[in-house]
């Protein structure tokens, strides 16, 4: 007999440089949609993607994760990839979790535009064979049926299929004109940031006088 799932998990990777509210309202909207028990927010450390010189240590980054996700019991942050020592591979992530919670049907979530650029990961089909995929997309985005069927997938009216038995979401979310990068310019010329974040993660960043200076980076 099957396994029972006890329970549903997302796991939601990213540099946070630093996090804020469209970050945090489209993981809401998919732990909506998908009944979510909790959502991991896994802080990447040296994302393989982005070798850039300038990146606020990962340590300061998880603060203010923390500080952003404080009070929503579902949001849970993890620094399973800062205490990596190498390069954050997804799928040494997904392992992990695998590991952690070998009962229960976990979901990898990403947006439509990484979704796109999926076959440049490192060990990307491995990854397609260990966990299911939420793809984060904006109203009116179409899946692409030719890479669905490349990735090795059965294109079904709702979901996408393969022969591991794992699934590919596509979720329609909540877009807010917000970005990380905006964000880092706002305080490099001296704007504000108002309204951008939790207000206890502004607090913080002008405490430490985080960003002054900080070049364009990755979300």
């Amino acid at each position: 007999m099957p396994e029972e799932i006890f329970l549903r998990i997302g796991i939601f990777g990213g540099t946070f440089n630093p996090i804020h509210f469209g970050h945090l309202r489209t993981v809401e909207d998919v732990a909506d949609t998908f009944k979510f028990d909790s959502i991991y927010f896994v802080l990447s450390k040296i994302p393989p993607h982005k070798f850039k010189r300038e990146l606020t240590p990962a340590e300061e980054r998880f603060k203010l994760l923390k500080l952003a996700l404080k009070g929503n019991h579902k949001f849970i942050p993890s620094d399973i990839e800062i205490r990596r020592s190498n390069v954050s591979y997804t799928v040494d992530t997904v392992k992990y979790f695998n590991k952690k919670f070998p009962n229960d049907e976990l979901f990898f979530i990403i947006g439509s535009d990484s979704f796109l650029e999926i076959e440049t990961w490192f060990s990307y089909a491995e990854i397609l064979k260990l966990i299911n995929i939420v793809v984060m997309s904006r109203e009116g985005f179409k899946y692409d049926t030719p890479l669905i069927e490349k990735l090795g997938y059965k294109p079904l009216n709702n979901f996408a299929i393969n022969i591991s038995n794992k699934r590919i979401y596509f979720t329609n979310v909540t877009r807010l004109d917000i970005s990380s990068s905006l964000i880092r310019k706002n305080l490099k010329d001296g704007l504000s940031i108002k309204y951008f974040m939790p207000e206890r993660c502004a607090e913080y960043i002008y405490k430490k006088n985080l960003y002054l200076g900080i070049g364009e980076y990755g979300e």
